[in-house]
């Protein structure tokens, strides 16, 4: 049977729903600014200033999931709400003013990461998917100094961790190292987390008094607020320029060095190429833009054919000039030649109203690997309906976990707190002694201590509609679970178990792959995959799969087990499934839920002695999302075991 592809109406309604996802996380994380998020066909992410609007590439949800690009969208709104370094671009002295806004904006992001990771701790689980793009250096041939700038943004991804001894060009690894102490410094020049709690007050106008005059003084920039009165920009302004001092006097020379070897290195080349009066003609502002990409291209070959600058030539003034216009033609047109990670300005680069990835790099994607366009391998379902109540639960819980002091209630009875307990107020009367308990407090709560196994059947009985209801459902768990940072291990079974994930994998686009792929096991069409839909040996399955749950060490472990119809095993029997049960109950250390997928699923109340029947197909998702509430301690079901139609 041929792979099935996808339409372009699934596509479109996949990317729907992921939009949908992202405005969720957007309303959570830019409450204060108002931003919306839209997508379009296109390499970049930036900023709209006018529209006040994050645009997404297309091809990055489709290609990355969602949960890539909300760790991508908290790394840009992180730089709306702190970055200002286009304010203080006067106060630098370096060669190319479009070089330098690259390394800016790499050496910003690192404080961008620290402080949108402790304003918002739930983004650090997105963070985790965003480090594969760090994972190897950029290619050999690319300038060292754009590499440099790279890899400062790298190091603060891998936890300041320097790469392998010899995995980056000698000079560059020297570079880092001198400015490393000087880079984590700057990270840590942080504005306050609550924009509220910035007051004027005397060491506020200090601090910027002295920050601010003379050293780093701002440049007013049209559309850019520094409104003088508002206490909050202030202090970000102080901020930014206590970073960018930091970066003037401790990296920014590092750097000039690498930009100088780069420019005798591609001139040294094009020496030797003869084409040194191509270079002057673009010195002199005549070279045609053939000439300008012809020497564009010769930038690659030029790094890898000259690995140090020569000594016997050094390029004059004008040639200088020349070649710094040649590398910052480069920088502008990596991502296209597909030679360099390029991070770009981010959003903050594109505030001033310019809605192009134009000049130097402004507008690039905080995330920065190449990512080719290409759809998943394997279809996805059409989750357009059968996701639709489980997305906006997903959407909910996603909005929560960001940001957990909303998930904060006033609880207990203490003698002080910052709210009245009703409840001890009018008891006191009769039990004076309670003017103890009178007060209640905000707890934040605690991480819950669970653990999720599913187990998915994947007999040829599950072909059609109860395999996309069954992926639907998977997807949003080991999404959600992923954010919620509650470990969870999924396998399907036929005649044995068949491995979808493991516990430490969370939700990447490998993990979407694999939980997507499993529709062609139902018809015995999975490259390399189990291929018995004819069977359904529950028995032992179960009893396999309860073992690996049962080792993980969480307080609590649920184990859901999906199916729609009774055993049918090549190996087993209804009896085997029946003590596979009773062994599990009987030693209390999972809690057994059986989810009977479709009309006529009453079986699974004789097998299953906590179980949900009749679950129809569009409310799949839902059981699933309300049954991960309940392993976090959310909510509670009323009952284990339902009519079918309550199950509906």
């Amino acid at each position: 049977m041929p792979t099935p592809t996808l339409t372009a109406e699934s596509d479109k309604a996949i990317e729907s729903s992921s939009l949908n996802k992202l405005r969720g996380l957007a309303a959570g994380l830019c409450v204060d600014a108002g931003i919306r998020v839209e997508s379009e066909e296109g390499p970049h992410w930036y900023y709209d200033h006018s529209r006040r609007t994050i645009v997404v590439p297309s091809r990055d949800i489709r290609s990355r999931g969602v949960h890539y690009c909300a760790g991508v969208l908290a790394h840009e709104v992180g730089h709306f709400f702190i970055t200002r370094y286009h304010h203080f671009v006067q106060a630098f002295t370096f060669p190319s003013s479009k070089i330098l806004l690259h390394l800016l904006n790499c050496l910003e992001d690192p404080r961008v990461n620290q402080w949108i990771k402790a304003r918002y701790p739930g983004a650090r689980a997105w963070y985790g998917l965003m480090v594969e793009d760090f994972l190897e250096p950029d290619k050999l041939g690319v300038p060292e100094v754009l590499s440099f700038g790279i890899e400062c943004h790298a190091e603060e991804m891998h936890g300041w961790q320097a790469r392998a001894e010899g995995a980056l060009p000698a000079r560059v690894e020297l570079a880092l190292m001198a400015t490393r102490l000087v880079r984590q410094a700057s990270a840590s020049c942080l504005p306050s987390l609550i924009p509220d709690a910035v007051l004027f007050d005397d060491h506020l106008i200090r601090q910027a008094s002295e920050t601010l005059s003379g050293r780093m003084e701002p440049v007013e920039l049209t559309g850019v607020p520094s409104n003088p009165m508002n206490p909050r920009e202030m202090e970000v302004l102080v901020q930014q320029a206590r970073a960018l001092t930091l970066i003037r006097d401790g990296v920014c020379e590092e750097a000039a060095k690498l930009l100088q070897s780069d420019c005798a290195r591609l001139g040294w080349h094009l020496l030797k190429q003869g084409m040194l009066s191509d270079l002057m003609a673009i010195s002199r502002g005549k070279g045609p833009q053939a000439i300008r990409q012809k020497l564009v291209k010769e930038v690659l070959p030029a790094m890898k054919a000259v690995p140090n600058p020569p000594t016997t030539w050094v390029p004059d003034q004008n040639q200088t000039k020349a070649l710094i216009k040649v590398l910052e033609l480069f920088l502008e047109n990596a991502q296209q030649l597909g030679t360099v990670r390029v991070l770009g300005s981010s959003a903050v680069g594109d505030r001033h109203g310019s809605r192009s990835a134009g000049a130097g790099g402004a507008g690039g994607r905080a995330g920065s690997r190449k990512i080719d366009g290409k759809c998943l391998e394997n279809p996805a379902p059409d989750l357009s309906k059968s996701h639709g109540e489980g997305v906006e639960k997903l959407r909910r819980m996603v909005e929560e976990g960001l940001n957990p002091h909303r998930l904060r209630r006033h609880h207990g009875a203490f003698a002080s707190g910052c709210k009245l307990s009703m409840r001890e107020a009018m008891r006191m009367d009769a039990e004076p002694e309670r003017y103890r308990r009178l007060w209640q407090r905000r707890i934040r709560p605690t991480k819950p201590d669970a653990a999720f196994g599913l187990l998915v059947d994947l007999s040829g009985s599950m072909r059609g509609e109860k395999i996309k209801a069954a992926m639907a459902g998977t997807l949003l768990l080991a999404e959600t679970l992923a954010k919620l940072e509650v470990p969870c291990l999924i396998h399907g079974f036929q005649d044995k178990l068949i491995p979808i994930t493991g516990w430490d994998e969370g939700y990447s686009v490998e993990v979407r792959k694999r939980i997507i792929a499993m529709q062609l096991e139902v018809t015995d069409s999975r490259p390399g995959g189990n291929n018995q839909m004819r069977y359904n040996d529950d028995g032992p399955c179960l009893n396999e799969f309860a073992r690996l749950v049962s080792s993980h060490p969480a307080a609590e472990r649920f184990l859901v087990v999906v199916s729609d119809g009774g055993p049918a095993g090549s190996r087993s029997t209804e009896q085997d499934l029946v003590r596979a049960v009773e062994t599990i109950s009987r030693e209390k250390i999972i809690r057994l839920i059986g989810l009977g997928l479709g009309p006529n699923t009453e079986h699974v109340r004789k097998f299953y002695p906590s179980s949900i029947a009749n679950v129809s197909l569009e409310n799949f998702p839902s059981q699933i999302g309300g049954l991960i509430l309940e392993a976090c301690g959310v909510v509670c079901r009323p009952s284990t075991s339902r009519s079918p139609s309550q199950g509906n």
